[in-house]
């Protein structure tokens, strides 16, 4: 692993005196630097998938197995489950393609909200962040390099 240090710049005095500019980065380093955070966005969007989709399947094949409630009464909770179970497989496909899978599980989250009366929405929130991770993945490595602004 290389050690990034940032190029230093000399204090200038003149007839005023300038404060020193902020440390630039070489575009080899800000390349570094950005491929770094988006492995490690990418992962934690992976990882979080797959504890939310492992999560859901952990509940849903025990409540199939040895069920306690009983079946869905009405067709809003079948279309619970279906959304919900949606909403996990599109953070599955994630895994391969960022976007589609991402907004797959945020679309389904969201008629899933839209759907199912709930009074808190905190679990819809703790759902929607492998979507999100994803989303921004798939967003970071589409932009164009950062380039410094001109003096």
């Amino acid at each position: 692993m290389t050690l990034l240090l940032p190029v230093t710049e000399k204090v200038t005095w003149g007839r005023r005196f300038r404060l020193p500019t902020p440390p630039r980065y070489h575009d080899s380093q800000k390349k570094t630097l950005m491929s770094v955070f988006t492995i490690v966005l990418r992962w934690l969007a992976r990882l979080s998938g797959a504890i939310v989709a492992g999560g859901y399947a952990y509940l849903f094949i025990g409540e199939v197995l040895s069920p306690h409630s009983g079946p869905p009464p009405n067709i809003l909770e079948f279309g619970g489950q279906a959304l919900l179970t949606a909403a996990c497989i599109g953070m599955l496909i994630a895994w391969k393609w960022e976007l589609p899978g991402a907004v797959l599980s945020l679309a389904c989250l969201l008629a899933f909200t839209l759907l199912v009366r709930m009074n808190r929405h905190t679990v819809i929130v703790v759902l929607a962040i492998p979507g999100i991770l994803f989303t921004v993945d798939w967003l970071l490595r589409r932009l164009p390099t950062l380039r410094p602004l001109p003096r």
